[in-house]
Order: structure tokens, then C-alpha cells, then sequence
């Protein structure tokens, strides 16, 4: 009787091991499948942190770019803005930014002083952006915010060919009567820079500005104008001489 008790549970027995078994098999490929999700998503978020650093090192780069040869300082600029960089306060002084079009441009208090401006289009947030002393041949601008104006004083167009195409914006202009007057004293033509006040003082919230920027000096110095001359009743950033 006790033996065909015993050889009855053993039947038992062994299915309710087997099914601890397949419980314990379910739980271990439960906990694979979390742990390989766990992975991936540490792994996703290496990858994401490692794309994030990459781009901020290829963004501080693209910036030093900028001051450098005339190729380096467009594909610099072009990057940028393609990556939705906000360049706004940087300091692009003498860039070369000459055939470029760019669109949609996070430009406000940017200064392009004295930079190269040939034949290219800008358009986005270029509130309060400076062009002092830049060449603007053929340049179309378009800036979508009109609070602070532009200061286009000293901005020249290089060819008696060249003018500017468009500019919607407000500007501060150095009036051409000033021009005139400093052109006198330096026996030097102002025509590139008074063609320019000529166009910007017809549109709309234009602001004349009798200050002269420091940039225009510094050039017609290096050209050899006298310093003496320069200073006849000029003012330059609002300094007398």
C-alpha cells in the first residue's frame, strides 16, 4: 500500500518541479528581456550624449572658424545655421560671408563690422546687428524683428556697379552730408559709403547718426589719411579727436 502511495506522488512531485522549472525559465527571460532593454537604453542614451558632446566640440570649432580664411569662415557660418546655432553677441568682425544665403538666422547684436558682404542674402532675427564699415555690394537683407535697428554707419558698396539689392529693416546711416564733409578734409572719395547713406536714408525709420564708427577711421588711417584731417569737426563714436 505505502508503495503504491509513493510511486503515485512521484508523478506529482516531478510536475510540480517541472512547472517551478518553467516559472523560473519565464522569470530569467522576463529579467533578459528588462536587462537588453536596460542596455539599449543606456547605450541610446551613451550614443545621444556622445552626438551632443561632438556637436557642442564641432560648434566651438565652427566658431573659431569664423576669423579664419575666407572658405573656412563661410563653411563656418553655413554650418551653423543649418544646425540652428544661435549666434546672437558674437563678435564676426571681418568675416567673409560674401555669395552666402542664409535664412531663418538667429543674428541679433552680431557684430560684422568691416566684413564682406558681397552679394549675400541674410534673413531672420537681425535685430541690432552691425555692419559698420562692411562692404554691402548687392546685399539683400530682410530682419523680421524692427525693434532695434541695424547700424549700417560707415557701410560701403566696393564697384561703381554695386548698390544694395534690398533692406527691410531700420537702420542707423551716417548721413551723407558728413561723408561729404570728411571726404573734403581728407581729399579721399566717400562714394562707396554715401551711396549707401543715399539708399538707407529712404527707408522706412531710418535714423542718421552724425557719429562716425571708429572702424571708418582706423581704415581711412591705414590709407593714409592724417590724423589731423580725420578730425575736423568730426566725431567718431561719439569722441571728438
Amino acid at each position: 500500500m505505502n508503495e503504491q502511495q509513493n510511486s503515485g506522488g512521484e508523478p506529482a512531485q516531478n510536475a510540480g518541479a517541472w512547472g517551478r522549472f518553467l516559472a523560473f525559465l519565464h522569470t530569467m527571460n522576463a529579467f533578459a528581456g528588462l536587462l537588453n532593454v536596460m542596455i539599449g537604453v543606456i547605450g541610446a542614451l551613451f550614443l545621444v550624449n556622445e552626438w551632443q558632446n561632438r556637436q557642442a566640440e564641432t560648434r566651438i570649432k565652427a566658431i573659431e572658424a569664423l576669423s579664419g580664411s575666407a572658405s573656412q569662415s563661410r563653411a563656418a557660418i553655413l554650418y551653423l545655421v543649418q544646425i540652428g546655432a544661435d549666434l546672437a553677441h558674437q563678435n564676426l568682425t571681418g568675416v567673409n560671408a560674401s555669395g552666402l544665403r542664409i535664412q531663418n538666422a538667429a543674428m541679433s547684436d552680431v557684430r560684422m563690422d568691416n566684413a564682406d558682404l558681397n552679394d549675400a542674402f541674410l534673413s531672420g532675427d537681425l535685430s541690432a546687428l552691425s555692419v559698420r564699415c562692411a562692404d554691402v555690394s548687392n546685399l539683400a537683407l530682410n530682419s523680421t524683428q524692427h525693434a532695434r535697428p541695424i547700424d549700417a554707419r560707415g557701410a560701403r558698396v566696393g564697384s561703381a556697379r554695386a548698390t544694395i539689392k534690398s533692406w527691410s529693416s531700420p537702420a542707423l546711416y551716417t548721413p551723407a552730408a558728413v561723408l561729404e564733409q570728411l571726404g573734403k578734409n581728407i581729399g579721399q572719395g566717400m562714394k562707396g559709403e554715401i551711396e549707401v547713406a543715399a539708399f538707407l536714408s529712404k527707408v522706412p525709420g531710418a535714423q542718421p547718426e552724425t557719429s562716425l564708427p571708429y572702424c571708418l577711421y582706423d581704415r581711412l588711417k591705414s590709407q593714409g589719411a592724417a590724423h589731423e584731417d580725420l578730425c575736423k569737426g568730426m566725431t567718431w563714436d561719439g569722441i571728438g579727436c
